[in-house]
């Protein structure tokens, strides 16, 4: 899935997963630091990750690579620890890397939903990272802006 800013519609990062026996799925995440904002890969994450076990997974494998502190900064805030490491496993970007491998099930990913639902869409504020343009309120293929409550505009005064 491709994750877009709503005001500009630039994409900023993917987010996928691989199917695996059991109802295991592998769940890949990349949002671009540069086009990103704060809070980009957090939503784009929950959102994704509650389809995920919506859609029948039983247990979400996460591999990071050594190197994205973003990530294993997100895993570890929300009690995500490693599991296993695999040393010097991908080559990229002139060297080897180590794989972090985590793991956690959909009891787990509630808990965590449940702590940070006020900061999602659908708490207390609207998405910024998925959806799309102002439309039509009945079409159930277009979704409508939403603000939080916080950044609500005044109306602006009529000149005389």
């Amino acid at each position: 899935m491709l994750v877009r800013d709503r005001r500009s519609g630039r994409a900023v990062g993917i987010l996928e997963n691989h199917e695996q026996p059991g109802g295991a799925a592998v769940f890949v995440a990349y949002i671009d630091p540069e086009r990103g904002r704060v809070g980009y890969g957090f939503e784009a994450i929950s959102l994704y990750l509650s389809c995920m076990f919506d859609g029948g997974a039983r247990l979400v494998i996460t591999e990071v690579l050594e190197f994205n502190k973003d990530m294993i900064g997100i895993q570890r805030k929300v009690d995500v620890l490693p599991q296993a490491r695999l040393r010097e496993h991908v080559y990229t970007a002139g060297r080897y890397w180590d794989l972090i491998i985590s793991s956690f099930d959909r009891a787990h990913w509630v808990r965590v939903v449940n702590r940070y639902r006020r900061m999602l869409p659908g708490g207390d504020r609207g998405p910024v990272a998925f959806g799309g343009v102002q439309g039509d309120r009945g079409s159930p293929t277009t979704s409508t802006k939403t603000r939080s409550r916080r950044s609500r505009r005044q109306p602006r005064p009529r000149p005389r």
